[in-house]
């Protein structure tokens, strides 16, 4: 009987222990508020979002929180959430944790980022109102497992050609969901990948790993020509960046950037476009970005030539007389020392009468 008593005494005592030890690393965790969101900080000195608090039904991630950057989700960080509908990832984000949105009723669509690392298990599951995911060129190489399980509305999904797994029940009882590109990269899909999909039909490529998966599971399957996107890929980055830009370029040089570049998408995220179809998207996307013009340094009035007029605007705003945008700012700090003032006009007017 002593011997028994000694017995749970120890059970007690370890389990005491492991509970002290468990509450010391919860208490551990660091978090730090803003008006719009709580963090968890990391050892590292980065940010994962813990909480939103903004009444905005699109959570827009910042880059940092002024310092740190803000670099993924914790796990079941909204969990169950009703009210997010959009996001719009931050330039630092790259993991997206365990049960990060699982049961997210709002959520409608999501546009993993380039910078993404990592995607997690059970991110998406059972988000019933997502109808459209794209998972852009990153390092993401997994679509974990039941990941968007349950994402019965789910209807377009584009996956990145860095993918090379499909894992357990990735895609089960996605009832909406009739069409999903297979990239050539995908090497492993469990065979409960899409479990219950029942109107689903696989695209995939000629003597691809995923061809050969859709006839060895009865799953229907149309195969694609093998296109190679990359370029019209590297050109569709490149108009983002000065769509992104676009008020420091000269109007008349970017007019029908933005209707091509609308263009060159369709046809990028088009399962049936042609090799054809994608190089004659890639030429005249790469036109218009050859005849992008940025305004030149010291053009402050932005009417594409650099005059004496732009060396007066900059007098004015010394004299308090005129105002600058922040472009024309950038434009008047012709010295380029980050301070606009009468050296900046004294220096074009000497560029201009070829005395320096």
């Amino acid at each position: 009987m002593k011997k028994i008593k000694r017995i749970s005494a120890f059970i007690i005592s370890v389990l005491l222990i492991v509970t002290l030890i468990s509450s010391v690393s919860v208490s551990a965790d660091t978090f730090i508020e803003t008006d719009e969101f709580k963090f968890r900080l990391e050892p590292d000195n980065t940010l994962y979002i813990a909480d939103y608090y903004i009444n905005n039904s699109t959570m827009v991630i910042p880059d940092t929180d002024g310092s740190r950057p803000v670099v993924g989700i914790t796990p079941h960080a909204f969990m169950n959430d009703d009210f997010i509908e959009h996001i719009v990832f931050g330039k630092n984000f790259k993991t997206l944790a365990a049960l990060a949105f699982s049961g997210s009723t709002a959520l409608k669509d999501v546009v993993l980022p380039e910078t993404m690392t990592k995607l997690v298990w059970g991110a998406f599951q059972n988000c019933t109102a997502l109808t459209d995911v794209t998972v852009l060129e990153s390092q993401v190489t997994a679509i974990p497992e039941l990941c968007f399980d349950g994402c019965t509305a789910l209807k377009n999904v584009t996956l990145n050609n860095n993918i090379t797994t499909i894992e357990k029940k990735a895609f089960s009882n996605c009832t909406s969901l009739e069409k999903l590109v297979i990239p050539a990269s995908v090497t492993s899909i469990d065979s409960t990948a899409f479990l219950n999909s029942t109107n689903l039909t696989l695209y995939c490529y000629a003597d691809s790993y995923a061809l050969q998966y859709a006839i060895d599971n009865n799953i229907d399957y149309v195969v694609l020509e093998n296109v190679d996107k990359t370029a019209l890929y590297s050109s569709i980055l490149s108009a983002e960046e000065i769509l992104n830009n676009i008020d420091y370029y000269l109007p008349s040089s970017v007019d029908d950037l933005q209707n091509l570049y609308n263009d060159a998408l369709s046809v990028y995220n088009d399962i049936n476009a042609t090799q054809e179809q994608v190089n004659n998207a890639d030429d005249a996307l790469q036109t218009a970005l050859s005849l992008a013009k940025q305004y030149e340094i010291g053009d402050v009035d932005l009417d594409g030539e650099f005059n004496i007029y732009d060396a007066t605007m900059i007098q004015l705003y010394c004299a308090e007389l005129e105002s600058l945008s922040d472009i024309q700012l950038k434009l008047a700090d012709y010295n380029g020392d980050g301070e606009v003032n009468i050296i900046d006009a004294t220096s074009i007017q000497l560029v201009l009468a070829e005395l320096a």
